[in-house]
């Protein structure tokens, strides 16, 4: 499985974001704009950097062969131009973080980029050090979390199924303004969901 990182604007701590790279074992690093400065604090091995610049403070030079520079009146953001090159470029699992940060705007544009990356067939989460977020449309298992706070949102109405957690559902339909997902709790070793129809956006929270 080809494995892309993207780092992008906002805070991160350096530390954290050295142990999850160090624990993703990406096979391609990818900054977009001034995800680069966060990089280059850990030292980490830039493969392509692309954005407008306009927000990088870290010395680029030596990377001149691999930006894309873009334009700063484009229509997509640094970090969604990244995740669809990172697509075209045959990537089937992608982490992008921070991802979401102080700006609604663009953490609400990175979380609509999961929905891409699943429609395109490619896993894709986006993770800090407080969520860690990700669209699924199939049945999958939760291991090895009981206490873990998950939320799930339906981007479209759902049908869907909780096992194994403190607030279990049985086929109920889940309409796309309904908050009864928040701050659900996985109770079992191995929690499931399951879907007749639909998709969620699933978020681990740490408080």
């Amino acid at each position: 499985m080809k494995k892309y990182l993207i780092v992008c604007g906002g805070e991160i701590d350096s530390s954290f974001l050295k142990k999850e790279i160090d624990n993703y074992a990406p096979d391609f690093i990818i900054a977009a704009d001034s995800g680069f400065d966060s990089l280059m604090e850990i030292g980490a091995d830039v493969n392509l950097l692309i954005g407008d610049m306009d927000s990088i403070v870290s010395d680029i030079k030596g990377y001149e062969d691999n930006i894309i520079k873009l334009n700063s009146k484009k229509d997509e953001t640094d970090t969604d131009f990244a995740v669809s090159t990172a697509i075209e470029m045959g990537a089937e699992d992608i982490l992008i973080m921070p991802g979401v940060a102080s700006r609604f705007d663009h953490s609400f544009a990175n979380v609509l980029l999961l929905r891409r990356a699943l429609k395109k067939g490619v896993e894709c989460r986006i993770k800090n050090e407080n969520n860690e977020i990700f669209v699924k449309n199939k049945a999958f298992e939760i291991n090895d979390k009981i206490e873990q706070t998950v939320s799930f949102f339906a981007f479209e109405n759902t049908v869907i199924t909780l096992k194994g957690f403190y607030y279990p559902l049985n086929e109920y339909v889940f309409k796309t303004d309904d908050s009864i997902g928040v701050s659900n709790v996985i109770k079992e070793k191995s929690a499931r969901v399951e879907f007749l129809k639909g998709e969620v956006l699933a978020i681990f929270s740490n408080d």
